[in-house]
């Protein structure tokens, strides 16, 4: 379980040290697509979110149902990483 969360953060750090090179447009959004934590912008904290509960399942004690953002559901894999990163620096305003 470990290994998975390292693994999760290490992937979560990179898609964000390369978004940091590409400039962001806010736009308003659903929460669904990004907003892990529900405070209304797409950011690191939602990463962070998501990297913390990366390759778990309903069943894992660090499963987070809000980081499920795309399918497959029930899992948290690259696929929500990626729904994540694709809507970084959004806010809802």
């Amino acid at each position: 379980m470990k290994s998975k969360l390292i693994t999760g953060l290490m992937v979560t750090l990179f898609l964000v040290s390369m978004l940091s090179m590409v400039c962001l447009v806010s736009a308003p959004i659903p929460r669904e697509e990004g907003d892990v934590v529900d405070d209304d912008i797409v950011d690191i904290f939602d990463g962070v979110a998501i990297g913390l509960a990366f390759g778990s399942n309903s069943t894992d004690l660090n499963w987070n149902p809000d980081a499920d953002l795309a399918e497959e559901w029930g899992l948290i894999d690259i696929m929500d990483i990626l729904v994540w990163a694709s809507h970084f620096g959004e806010a809802d305003p």
